[in-house]
């Protein structure tokens, strides 16, 4: 499945919140499937993201690691996170989960909308074109 990495990275507090529900073996193997390729897109964002905070960034004295983008910088580093945010990954093995598998588990309205690209209702895939739009990767920048 290829999804926008920004989607990815906005999904994983989602995704955990699913998680955390009581699902049937079949979706939680799924959603778990899902979750850690999430995890794993979402480390190495940060690998990237990390060296772009020091290098358009200012060092918090008072909390060490964490940065403030320079107001000078700040075109130039929302440039390169939305052009981070707009790669394209393959989430191998992962594959649209039908809304109906849920059955009666209610989901958080939010965290279905932030993971459109994982589920499918009537078959039709549920990811809106987010040309757009902007992630939440894209806010905290």
């Amino acid at each position: 499945m290829k999804v926008r990495l920004g989607d990815v990275v906005d999904s994983q507090p989602a995704i955990e919140q699913v998680m955390a529900l009581k699902l049937s073996p079949k979706v939680g193997y799924r959603i778990g499937k899902a979750c850690r390729r999430i995890q794993r897109e979402t480390e190495e964002w940060q690998r990237i993201r990390q060296p772009l905070l020091e290098e358009y960034g200012v060092q918090d004295a008072a909390r060490p690691g964490w940065f403030s983008v320079a107001p000078e910088n700040l075109e130039r580093f929302n440039a390169a996170m939305r052009e981070l945010n707009d790669v394209e990954v393959e989430l191998e093995g992962v594959e649209p989960i039908p809304v109906e598998a849920l059955g009666d588990i209610v989901v958080p309205v939010a965290a279905m909308t932030l993971l459109d690209w994982l589920f499918t209702e009537d078959g039709l895939a549920q990811k809106p074109d987010r040309a757009d739009d902007k992630t939440v990767a894209d806010r905290a920048s």
